[in-house]
């Protein structure tokens, strides 16, 4: 049984080719995800791409005040300190996931055929953003999400892999 999380996360196609070349090794986020390390987030690069690319396993998660992340994370995340402040504006904290792997599809993978691996494994995704959940609902409410987590995570990965898997 699997007791990973598997979080689908949508990513900017700069920065999720950035993490892809291990150049960046932390993704930021204003609200701290419910993952912990040996987690996967599953990389959904945002327009114009719109497919899934890549899986990262999870190293470790990092919840702080702004100042300390920067000082923290300032040279795994590829921004400026000036991008930085901006992206987080207004806020206290934030937190920042640090990357331990990094697994890239040989064949990016639409939400679609994901979410019918998802099923066929009954694995359960958390959708971290609004917009990737609303393009996702309607083919997710037809797939029927699983009510638990029931199959070998290595199974799940290399359904992921199989090229005719599109």
């Amino acid at each position: 049984m699997i007791k990973t999380k598997y979080v689908l996360m949508s990513i900017k196609p700069c920065y999720a080719r950035l993490i892809k070349t291990g150049e960046k090794t932390v993704e930021l986020r204003r609200v701290a995800p419910k993952i912990t390390s040996g987690d996967f987030v599953v990389i959904y690069e945002s327009r114009p791409v719109q497919r899934i690319t890549s899986i990262c396993k999870v190293g470790t998660v990092l919840s702080m005040k702004i100042p300390e992340l920067w000082n923290q994370v300032q040279n795994e995340v590829c921004i400026t300190k000036n991008t930085f402040a901006e992206y987080f504006k207004g806020k206290e904290c934030g937190s920042g996931i640090r990357f331990k792997s990094v697994l890239i599809l040989e064949t990016s993978k639409t939400c679609k055929s994901f979410l019918q691996a998802c099923c066929r494994h009954r694995v359960i995704v958390t959708f971290l953003t609004c917009s990737l959940t609303l393009c996702c609902n309607d083919l997710w409410r037809k797939i029927q999400q699983p009510a638990t987590n029931t199959t070998k995570e290595q199974d799940f990965i290399e359904d992921l892999l199989f090229d005719d898997f599109k």
